[in-house]
């Protein structure tokens, strides 16, 4: 594991706090992940194409009370730094992960920040 991937599981273990106690992220967490993304990668068309129809697709789950903006940022995030491939498996595994815990707290509303950040790290030791 990287330094800059333990910076990013650092940022995310505070966001996943933060949604938690609170059902809200700052900014400020989203920033300092997307400043490691500059910092690290190039940004090509390919990937600001692959992300405005990932916003756009969100959006409209986002507009249905389905998913927070928090989520919505995290997943754009993921998609860029770490690609597609490694997107999909994160999505699916933080909602496999998310629905078994509503299924066990019986709860409607959950803090989902987590959930993307444990399928993060699965999805980290899998691939």
């Amino acid at each position: 594991m990287t330094t800059l991937n333990i910076l990013i599981f650092m940022i995310l273990l505070c966001a996943s706090i933060q949604d938690l106690i609170s059902y809200m992220v700052y900014d400020c967490f989203f920033v300092a992940l997307y400043l490691l993304l500059l910092l690290h990668n190039e940004i090509t068309f390919e990937l600001v194409s692959i992300t405005l129809l990932f916003i756009l697709l969100f959006s409209l789950f986002y507009i249905k009370n389905m998913i927070g903006g928090a989520d919505i940022k995290l997943y754009i995030f993921i998609l860029l730094f770490y690609g597609f491939t490694f997107f999909t498996y994160t999505l699916i595994l933080s909602n496999i992960l998310g629905c078994i815990f509503c299924i066990f707290a019986k709860k409607k509303r959950i803090p989902f920040v987590p959930f993307i950040a444990l399928g993060i790290l699965l999805s980290y030791c899998l691939i």
